[in-house]
């Protein structure tokens, strides 16, 4: 053989080697760079979507607090009067309607314990259009007193079954009797929703 084609072979195995050793090298950085970005992308996806679900509890959480505070700063514990009870639900129930719209359930409830008679204003988005309406069946009325009644004192119930949860507080007079409760359910559909948003 002569030289020149051994040098020209030589080149062109050289050349090779050289081509796949930075294809090699050129290939491992691009997997670790794409790694590192989808690593970095998926931290970003994730920490949106928990603080997404985060932002949804605090904000039942405080618009209960609200409503709780107010209830406390504007009512007359010492009142029997079932005229002042009732003119006083009425003007309450406009906060009930601005918080169920707060909510992003769409919820919002008072239920006042007054001389064994229990009163319930409660606003829910049943039909699920973005509109809280009053609800007015007795049936589902006793089920949210059946659900305040049994909580135990803790502040959220989960209805598995119903797939909702319901934060309240209660509401005690001076000598610790429970005179109302007001709160919130919070559709854990929106959780789920959030939690589709990974894939």
């Amino acid at each position: 053989m002569n030289i020149r084609v051994k040098i020209g072979t030589a080149m062109i195995l050289l050349s090779l080697i050289v081509s796949i050793t930075i294809g090699f090298f050129a290939n491992l950085i691009t997997r670790d760079i794409i790694r590192r970005r989808s690593e970095g992308f998926l931290t970003t996806i994730v920490n949106e979507k928990v603080s997404a679900i985060e932002s949804n509890l605090f904000s039942v959480n405080k618009l209960s607090l609200n409503m709780f505070n107010e209830f406390i700063d504007t009512y007359n514990f010492q009142s029997k009067d079932q005229e002042y009870i009732n003119k006083y639900l009425n003007k309450f129930e406009l906060t009930i309607i601005l918080n169920a719209e707060q909510n992003s359930s769409n919820s919002a409830f008072i239920v006042l314990l007054t001389d064994g008679e229990d009163r319930v204003i409660w606003y829910e988005d049943h039909n699920l259009d973005g509109v809280p309406e009053k609800v007015t069946s007795p049936d589902q009325k006793q089920e949210l007193l059946n659900i305040v009644n049994n909580a135990a004192g803790s502040e959220w119930i989960i209805d598995y079954e119903n797939f909702y949860a319901t934060f309240f507080k209660y509401v005690l007079n001076e000598n610790g009797e429970l005179i109302a409760v007001v709160g919130m359910n919070f559709k854990l559909v929106e959780i789920i929703r959030n939690i589709h948003g990974f894939e």
